[in-house]
């Protein structure tokens, strides 16, 4: 069965395809088209990421499925926040307690400000329950502002294989000859350590996510960690196994 926020998202596909072809239309025009199509090609490819604090990605190894902000609202670890329900329910509806946030990634550690853990996610497991906005949700309604009984904007949001249809008509014109493929990651997702600042495609997934969903987990190699912490570090990698890979911080 679809699920509801796919369903939502193939009904705007006409809309969306609207924008595309307007900033296809408008990279012709200024002679990118061709470094247009290798963005879109790159976005083909992405794939999309988690941040997380280390004591959550340690419970989700050890068996536990990965919280949203409802499920900490009923277990008391987070406040509730009538502007994010708000914000939620005008995307979801009802549903909106069943979704799980991540962000369209192409080679980058993801949105460090939720957690020095980035992990990625298995498509398979979750291209036919994901759909995607163009922006972080909280600054959509921002800058597209409707009343109480005002329906979303269409074309804004996109199935999983639109996904890099969706990364053109918001990021098109920003294309220009000069780039080169090193600078599409950070075009698309564009870590200011900052939510209202932070600049990427938000994915919206219907349902759990656990351990087995997960494909990898990037984390610095320097990372500050206290002697016990270390300890459960070491416990940690054990259990990703070949899922984990480490950087080093520039």
């Amino acid at each position: 069965m679809i699920s509801p926020n796919v369903k939502t998202a193939k009904s705007e596909q006409l809309e969306l395809e609207k924008r595309y072809k307007t900033a296809c239309n408008d990279a012709n025009q200024r002679k990118v088209e061709s470094k247009l199509h290798e963005f879109e090609q790159e976005v083909q490819q992405s794939y999309a990421t988690i941040n997380m604090p280390f004591e959550v990605l340690y419970n989700i190894a050890n068996g536990d499925d990965y919280k949203n902000y409802y499920d900490l609202v009923k277990l008391g670890l987070k406040e509730y926040d009538p502007a994010r329900v708000i914000c939620d329910t005008k995307l979801f509806g009802e549903d909106a307690a069943k979704i799980r946030y991540a962000a369209l990634n192409l080679d980058s550690v993801g949105l460090t400000k939720y957690g020095d853990f980035c992990i990625c996610l298995d498509e398979k497991s979750i291209q036919d329950k994901t759909s995607l906005l163009e922006e972080n949700a909280f600054n959509f309604f921002n800058n597209h502002p409707i009343k109480p009984k005002e329906n979303m904007p269409k074309g804004y949001r996109a199935v999983w294989e639109n996904r890099d249809k969706l990364a053109v008509a918001k990021l098109g014109k920003k294309i220009d000859n000069s780039m080169h493929n090193g600078e599409f990651s950070k075009l698309l997702l564009e870590d200011k350590h900052n939510k209202d600042e932070d600049e990427f495609i938000e994915v919206h997934i219907y349902g759990k996510i656990d351990f087995k969903m997960m494909t990898e987990v990037w984390a610095d190699a320097e990372l500050d960690l206290d002697e016990d912490e270390q300890s459960d570090l070491i416990v940690l990698q054990e259990l990703l196994g070949d899922k984990w890979q480490s950087y080093k911080q520039k």
